[in-house]
Formats: structure tokens, C-alpha cells, sequence
């Protein structure tokens, strides 16, 4: 995790990452900047419901706080609150397991995208017709 050095680059790194995630969460507050120490924060409200209070600091991602009152029993987040966590995307999949379920139908529907708009391949063996 690289360091910060300016609150204006870590609320950015911080909104970014949170933009970047909405296929798999539900919502989220814009990120509030703290400068000693230096730190954001924002509340993630999971697609399960639960709320999760993420911190963006110098030793990465963690989870603060989570209000579960939500979330159907046996789908509880397994996450230690003092973890961190290097990318937004390894929090949310320790936190959240509908995150980790839709993070893969995200990805799959990208690869089919991308196999979609391929040219097909040349049957082998053939020569073009000139």
C-alpha cells in the first residue's frame, strides 16, 4: 500500500475504489477525510444489508465497525476489525460472501463480452479464397 501525501490523493484512491465496486455493493457514503492521523472513511452498505464502516489509511483497507441487524442469520462477515487489508476488493470479499458472488458473475460477464466481440479464428488448415 503506498503511502499518502496529500488528503486530496487518498479521498481520490478512496472514491475511485468505491466506484469501481458498485456491482457489488449496495451503496456508500462519500468518504470524509480525517488529517491527524491521516485517513478516510466511508459506510458500505453491502448487498446483504450490512453496513461495514471501511477505513482507508497508510496501512490499507479495514473494517471499523459492521451493523449486521440486517443481514439473514448464517451470512455474517468474518473479519477481524483491526485487519487491513491492501485492496478494497480483499476486504469486501473477507466481509461480504454476496460481494465475492457477484464479484464472479461481474467478471464472467465481462470474459463473455470479451469472447463475444473476438473475431472467430480461421479454421486451420485452410487457405483464404483469393
Amino acid at each position: 500500500m503506498p503511502g499518502f501525501t496529500s488528503a486530496d490523493e487518498l479521498l481520490n484512491e478512496f472514491a475511485t475504489e468505491l466506484r469501481q465496486h458498485t456491482y457489488g455493493i449496495s451503496s456508500f457514503t462519500q468518504p470524509k477525510v480525517t488529517l491527524s492521523p491521516l485517513r478516510a472513511e466511508s459506510v458500505v452498505t453491502l448487498l446483504d444489508g450490512a453496513a461495514v464502516r471501511v477505513e482507508l489509511s497508510g496501512r490499507g483497507y479495514a473494517a471499523l465497525a459492521i451493523n449486521q441487524a440486517n443481514v439473514v442469520p448464517g451470512n455474517q462477515a468474518n473479519v477481524v476489525p483491526s485487519e487491513a487489508f491492501e485492496l478494497l476488493t480483499g476486504l469486501l470479499m473477507a466481509v461480504s460472501p454476496e460481494f465475492q458472488r457477484a464479484m464472479h458473475s461481474h467478471l464472467y460477464s465481462k470474459l463473455l463480452a470479451l469472447s463475444d466481440s473476438e473475431p472467430a479464428p480461421e479454421p486451420s488448415g485452410s487457405d483464404p479464397v483469393t
